[in-house]
């Protein structure tokens, strides 16, 4: 198993949290990590990437790195790739002309036009339902954290989309939180 990270560190941050990896997982990220390039090297990618998607918005620039690491890393054929985040979804064409075998699964862990819909102008909530509702003509299959989202996608995909419901899970364990105790003196 394989997993192609945008998320610089994220190898060292799962060691760290003492989870377990399995000797058969491999993780590839991008060699330009962001909190190793100097400033002009930051301004210059994201120039670059903005250009070639033609785009103005603060989207991840990571992407062109990963492009350019998809093409050239010796991968194996994979029965399944799976994708997160509507930005990724650029990488396809190079993924499924890399893995033409391969079934694509889009992991759906927001329904992102109904989650910014406080956030953002409604012309980038169209853009954003429009990638959405697109998601048949892509996508094998998609998964959704709830039974509410699963209704949406598959109403914007004229239910033409395969879903399938996984919900969210929290090691309520490893992720428990201890306030300290605040006395009357503290509150003034």
């Amino acid at each position: 198993t394989d997993l192609l990270c945008l998320k610089p560190g994220i190898l060292e941050a799962v060691v760290k949290s003492g989870e377990k990896i399995s000797e058969r997982l491999k993780f590839f990220s991008p060699a330009g990590n962001s909190e190793q390039m100097g400033l002009s090297a930051k301004i210059k990618r994201a120039f670059r990437y903005r250009w070639h998607y033609k785009t103005l918005s603060a989207t991840n620039c990571m992407l062109e790195e990963a492009a350019s690491m998809v093409k050239h890393v010796p991968f194996k054929e994979y029965n399944f790739v799976i994708m997160e985040h509507l930005e990724s979804v650029s990488l396809l064409k190079i993924l499924k002309k890399k893995f033409p075998g391969a079934k694509f699964v889009f992991d759906a862990h927001n329904i992102d036009n109904v989650l910014l819909k406080r956030q953002r102008r409604e012309s980038e909530r169209s853009a954003i339902k429009k990638q959405e509702s697109s998601l048949h003509k892509q996508f094998d299959l998609a998964f959704a954290c709830s039974a509410h989202d699963v209704g949406i996608l598959r109403e914007l995909n004229n239910k033409k989309l395969y879903l399938a419901t996984i919900p969210n899970g929290v090691d309520t364990v490893f992720n428990s939180y201890q306030f300290r105790e605040i006395t009357g003196d503290k509150l003034n």
